[in-house]
């Protein structure tokens, strides 16, 4: 049987913390009485350490707000199908997807609606052929192009062309990279 009757939650230079003993200092939360025999064991077991002796070791670590980071990190993603986005803190986003369907016809335009809308057109597009139901795929990769004029905030016209008049094209996998609005 255990002998720690009780365990406190307690804040320490804004830290929550549980533990069997109560450090100088901390601001306590909570007592919690009748602790079952499993919580009082790792209780036991765990190593109390004084949080004073652990502040050096947050030096240099992300705030839990992430307020203190300086470097872009992800702040929002969405998948749907086959669709997909990544944004980042500072306004960046990837976007992409495979849009289009399989066609005989060479050049086909296949128009694209981003999820999210771009600030402008400084936008990166990187587009290449998706045909997949061709056995001479490996060795017919198609070309993509982005279509004059059609870069908008919101959307992209991209054609899709083979290299043999045989081959099948008109799916296109895409990734767009810049700001969002």
């Amino acid at each position: 049987m255990t002998n720690i009757p009780q365990a406190y939650k307690y804040r320490y230079n804004g830290v929550i913390y549980i533990g069997g003993a109560l450090p100088e200092g901390a601001e306590l939360l909570e007592t919690i009485n009748r602790i079952d025999e499993k919580t009082a064991q790792t209780i036991e077991t765990m190593d109390i350490v004084d949080p004073k002796a652990d502040e050096s070791d947050l030096d240099g670590k992300a705030n839990i707000d992430l307020s203190n980071c300086t470097k872009p990190y992800i702040v929002e993603t969405y998948v749907n199908g086959t669709s997909w986005y990544r944004v980042y803190s500072d306004g960046w986003c990837e976007q992409g997807g495979i849009s289009g369907t399989e066609s005989t016809t060479r050049g086909q335009t296949i128009n694209i609606v981003f999820v999210k809308n771009f600030i402008n057109t400084n936008y990166t597009v990187i587009a290449i052929d998706g045909n997949t139901s061709k056995s001479t795929y490996s060795t017919s990769v198609g070309i993509t192009s982005v279509l004059n004029g059609t870069k908008t905030v919101s959307g992209v016209s991209i054609s899709s062309y083979g290299f043999a008049s045989s081959d099948v094209h008109g799916v296109i996998n895409w990734k767009t990279c810049g700001y969002i609005s």
